[in-house]
């Protein structure tokens, strides 16, 4: 009975998902109404829109209050599709976000600044090549050497990388200062979490030579690929000489860097406008204007596509064949790793004493964290026995309650998997897998399992849905709440922006599970395992236990390989025993290609996002 229940829902939402693209396509446009307030420091330089109806900064301005609202004109599937070349100067790319600009790194918390690597804007401080080697040719620093001791590394640079708009040519101190500000105290650069640990901080030894310096015994031998385009990790290059001038808070609205495309116009949360840099020291791009346009909703994504209106598109799977069949000369690329979607069962925060060697607070004692709350069903008391097999059985119930199958045909065009793990990028197929890992749908059971922890007529909790992730597929996780309802599990639904719920990650704040994601990724078996699960922060939600925590950091230093892999099944083992968090589908997205683009490569990454801009090349 539930099974068809939940079929029924799936089913449904298919229809109106086509019914909302038949709409389009017959000839009727759509508006969507957007309301925003928005305070942004003012800046020496403008970024604005001839004749639009919002200014984005206001030159010389203490601060700058931006829009009230704004009506904007969805395409309508009607318009003539461009001719074959009709392009030649442009290319449009579709996108979930065009998010703030913030180009500070300590102020940048956004959780999508990778792409303004992907598009060209920013550039690392090396770059790898198709097989993961360092390529000289092509990278800021154009030689490097690791001491003997492994406790530092020099970089030499080149000298003729130009920051965009005049603002003058890379050097050591841009390097260091870059990732210094990333990795300060109070930073909340996006992946902090992988700098703060590790590095001590940079020093520009000349000119054109600059110091990377270790942390006592945390050398890892992949760390020139963390520094490079593939890596979601590393701050982009940015300048010094505009934070001195303007001071953080108006530097950061100046979206300056060093890529083959430079900033025209940025208009949060609808579109940007990049221009080709000439004789870029790297690659001058192919095509001169290229655009990033916001379009959050897959239907209308699908139907700008049709039409040729935009370029290229991260168009759902379950979409995604119906959209090539009905847009001849279009194509599909695979982007990143295959994607798993997962619930992190947020509040669970177990540690008593701060395990990380590497913290200032070291040994201290951190239990309870502020979001720790036993009282919360699916929060377990490391404390009370009892409540902690309760706890579990309640996130037990909740992860078999999830179809999975459901799920991946017909959200994600059955193009996943359904199984697999985010704590270590693990999966079915990988010789290190175990099927008792494996969840798989049994709502009969999960009714029982919440009968047995005391909750016969359910409960109220909370989830939240990043809806501009490209990680995340707001539809699944509608279709996760409408599967717990089915065993009586009332769901506090909040989609919205993850910029919005990015900062209560950290700190051990948050009670509210959430919905993110992991990859599967064979290339690092036997890494350390995702240290968003206390070892480093709270990111994903919840803590494990003191003993685990030292696992991760013995994988940075480990000789061994199978000691490394062994360290990392007792991860797993601990985090899907106690179902601290649940995967349902792990989904190889792709990007579809329009019929006037010639050629794009773009480069591998972790994340599901358009790379390697000025590649593209139009027929």
């Amino acid at each position: 009975m539930h099974k068809n229940l939940k079929s029924r829902w799936l089913w449904t939402s298919a229809i109106l998902a086509s019914l909302a693209i038949v709409s389009i396509a017959c000839g009727s446009s759509k508006t969507v109404e957007v309301e925003v307030t928005r305070e942004v420091p003012g800046a020496e330089r403008t970024v604005l829109v001839p004749g639009a109806e919002r200014t984005v900064i206001v030159p010389g301005a203490e601060r700058t209050v931006i829009v009230d609202r704004t009506v904007v004109a969805v395409v309508t599937a009607t318009a003539v599709p461009k001719p074959p070349g009709a392009s030649t100067d442009t290319v449009v790319v579709a996108d979930s976000s065009v998010f703030p600009v913030i180009f500070v790194h300590a102020l940048s918390g956004l959780g999508q600044e990778w792409k303004l690597i992907g598009w060209d804007i920013g550039e690392n401080l090396l770059r790898v090549d198709e097989n993961g080697e360092y390529d000289a040719a092509n990278s800021i620093a154009k030689s490097f050497s690791v001491a003997s001791d492994q406790k530092s590394i020099t970089f030499d640079l080149r000298d003729d990388v130009e920051f965009h708009d005049g603002w003058g040519t890379v050097t050591a101190e841009d390097v260091a200062w870059s990732f210094n500000n990333a990795m300060r105290e109070g930073s909340v650069f996006y992946r902090v979490g992988s700098l703060q640990p590790f590095f001590e901080p940079w020093v520009a030894i000349d000119e054109d030579t600059v110091q990377l310096n270790w942390k006592e015994g945390q050398f890892f031998p992949w760390w020139a690929t963390s520094f490079s385009q593939i890596s979601s990790a590393d701050p982009w290059i940015t300048s010094k000489k505009i934070v001195d001038e303007l001071g953080e808070a108006k530097a950061s609205q100046v979206p300056v860097a060093t890529g083959p495309y430079s900033v025209d116009t940025w208009r949060v949360g609808e579109r940007m406008d990049l221009k080709a840099v000439p004789n870029h020291w790297r690659n001058t791009p192919l095509v001169e204007n290229f655009t990033v346009l916001e379009l959050r909703e897959p239907s209308t994504m699908v139907a700008a596509f049709k039409v040729g209106e935009i370029d290229f598109a991260p168009i759902p799977n379950s979409l995604l064949q119906g959209a090539l069949d009905d847009t001849p000369g279009a194509t599909k690329q695979t982007v990143g790793l295959s994607q798993m979607g997962c619930i992190n069962f947020t509040g669970n925060y177990w540690q008593q004493k701060d395990n990380n060697p590497t913290s200032p607070t070291f040994g201290d004692t951190i239990f309870p964290r502020d979001g720790f709350d036993p009282s919360n069903e699916w929060v377990g008391d490391p404390g009370d026995p009892a409540s902690m097999e309760a706890a579990r059985k309640v996130r037990h119930a909740l992860a078999i309650a999830i179809d999975h199958d459901a799920i991946n045909d017909e959200l994600f065009g059955g193009f996943g998997g359904t199984q697999g793990t985010a704590v270590t990028g693990w999966g079915p197929g990988m010789s290190v897998w175990e099927e008792k890992w494996e969840r798989h749908f049994d709502p009969d059971e999960a009714e029982r399992l919440l009968t047995e922890a005391g909750y016969p007529n359910g409960f109220t909790i909370p989830l939240f849905v990043p809806a501009d992730h490209p990680r995340v597929n707001p539809e699944a996780g509608e279709a996760i709440a409408q599967m717990w309802s089915d065993i009586g599990v009332d769901v506090d639904l909040d989609i919205s922006a993850y910029a919005a719920a990015r900062p209560r990650r950290f700190g051990g704040v948050d009670d509210i599970p959430w919905y993110h994601c992991g990859v599967i990724n064979p290339a690092a078996v036997d890494r350390p395992f995702d240290g968003g699960m206390g070892a480093t922060t709270t990111f994903r939600g919840f803590e494990v236990e003191d003993d685990i925590v030292p696992l991760y950091f013995a994988n940075f230093t480990e000789p061994s390989r199978e000691q490394r892999i062994e360290n990392n099944r007792q991860a797993v083992d601990y985090v899907l025993g106690w179902d601290l968090q649940t995967a349902f589908v792990a989904d190889q997205p792709h990007y579809a290609i329009g019929p006037n683009i010639a050629s794009w490569t773009p480069h591998a990454i972790d994340a599901p996002v358009f790379t390697n801009a000025a590649t593209v090349a139009v027929k």
